[in-house]
């Protein structure tokens, strides 16, 4: 089986090329405090035995109005050249939107 390569924004920091195996897994976090509380984000990708490449965010926040958290899931439909901010042409997922759920922590305790 081959490995699949392709460019991913990482962290906010910039496209990194990334080269995974089939059944690998990688992942990176970033967040902390900022001016309104605090924020952390958490990013998986995996590139299944069955060649499919998946993406999992999750992210979580507080602030003055209470604690809320979000996840989302990803599948890549297919690979396309595109610009990068920075002007380079890339090879890039083109990422679905598989799944999608939030918390309002604050609102919940409301009774919305």
């Amino acid at each position: 089986m081959s490995n699949i390569r392709f460019w991913e924004c990482v962290s906010g920091s910039g496209y990194v090329k990334l080269t995974l195996s089939p059944g690998e897994k990688l992942s990176w976090q970033s967040g902390g405090p900022n001016e309104e509380g605090y924020s952390y984000t958490e990013t998986r990708i995996k590139y299944g035995k069955d060649r499919t490449l998946t993406r999992e965010i999750y992210w979580c926040g507080g602030d003055c109005d209470g604690r809320y958290e979000s996840y989302s899931d990803y599948e890549a439909t297919r690979m396309e050249l595109g610009p990068s901010p920075d002007g380079r042409v890339l090879m890039r997922p083109v990422w679905e939107k598989v799944d999608f759920s939030q918390r309002d922590y604050s609102a919940e305790q409301a009774n919305y």
